[in-house]
């Protein structure tokens, strides 16, 4: 079976350096039900970032995608979730990795396409 579009896995970053992939997983958060889990890999194939807070239902279907940040040209991981409408960004900053919810009516950055598509469709 194909994955589908804006799930694929694991997703090389727009640097090479880094990959993802969405397991779900039982959730840390004592949730009743899976979750996808966003985990970035280093180019060694080192989880360099894993969002045990996740709470993307995995009975629902989530989307992401790769993008790159204008003001430094590193990589950002967006993920839809679509339970909820929701979207999330990735980012390096100073060396770790954050997680923040994008406000996608006030978001002064560009989301890639795949995300944008869900979001405004």
């Amino acid at each position: 079976m194909g994955q589908k579009e804006g799930q694929k896995q694991p997703l090389v970053s727009p640097s090479g350096e880094y990959t993802v992939e969405m397991p779900i997983s039982k959730s840390n958060k004592n949730l009743d039900y899976p979750v996808w889990t966003p985990t970035i890999k280093n180019k060694s194939g080192e989880i360099v970032y894993s969002d045990v807070s996740s709470n993307l239902s995995g009975y629902h279907n989530s989307y992401w995608d790769w993008g790159t940040i204008p003001e430094t040209g590193g990589d950002d991981l967006w993920v839809y979730n679509s339970d909820i409408g929701e979207v999330t960004r990735y980012y390096l900053s100073y060396g770790t990795w954050k997680k923040a919810v994008f406000d996608t009516k006030k978001g002064k950055l560009e989301p890639p396409e795949i995300i944008k598509k869900k979001i405004y469709r």
